[in-house]
């Protein structure tokens, strides 16, 4: 039965993680050096990616959403959940003084009878130094109609590795580039956690151009930004 439920969890939700966060380094004077800037909000910006040398999907802001009286700015899908839009869940990212928050809406996936809650979480803080480190944990009950209801309980660190470097991505020279890790452990009574480890590149004035997940490598294509 673990098998059954934490695949369909994970499958959804491996690179996801709720913000409950308590940073190393959350001080306004800090925040306040940061641009804001790696990742570009406006509707019709766009980004393509690709596994393999393979297309693999356009992620595209397509609308802005006053949430809890916050904008956040509303994705057709998110890059490394492998699921489309009906299984994912709406996904939004809000920018706040080099603090990147990703929210993701609620699952209802009518075809196996899977409902999950949404979440926010704090996916990357842009004026960390090397070795600086966000973590945080959260909860969740998940439910699907041939398994029993069930609670995650789920773990995160993210740290920043490289910063102010260049990768060159698809032949393209990207400048300005953090590289950090965001590891996660999500665990149902009373199995043990399952841990799962992924490297992002992300660039000033562009986006994520990189991420890697074990043997999975997804890489930018090309992108349209304003």
């Amino acid at each position: 039965m673990k098998k059954n439920i934490i695949f369909y969890f994970l499958t959804l939700f491996v690179v996801f993680s709720v913000a409950s966060c308590n940073g190393d380094s959350n001080n306004d004077e800090i925040q306040e050096k940061s641009t804001g800037n790696y990742w570009p909000t406006t509707v019709d910006n766009r980004w393509k990616y690709s596994q393999s040398g393979e297309d693999i999907l356009i992620m595209m802001i397509v609308d802005v959403n006053e949430i809890d009286g916050a904008k956040y700015y509303r994705f057709n899908q998110w890059i490394g959940t492998g699921v489309s839009m009906d299984v994912q869940g709406t996904p939004w990212i809000k920018k706040d003084k080099g603090n990147y928050f990703i929210k993701i809406g609620d699952v209802n996936d009518e075809h196996e009878n899977f409902r999950a809650s949404g979440f926010t979480f704090l996916f990357f803080k842009d004026y960390l130094n090397i070795n600086e480190t966000w973590e945080g944990t959260y909860s969740q009950t998940v439910n699907r109609a041939d398994l029993p209801s069930v609670t995650t309980i789920s773990n995160y660190t993210g740290k920043i590795l490289e910063k102010g470097i260049s990768l060159t991505v698809n032949g393209k020279v990207y400048n300005d580039v953090i590289k950090f890790n965001f590891t996660q452990s999500v665990s149902v009574s009373p199995w043990p956690a399952d841990v799962f480890s992924t490297n992002y590149w992300i660039a000033k004035n562009v986006g994520i151009i990189k991420l890697t997940r074990g043997e999975v490598v997804e890489e930018l294509k090309s992108f349209v930004v304003k």
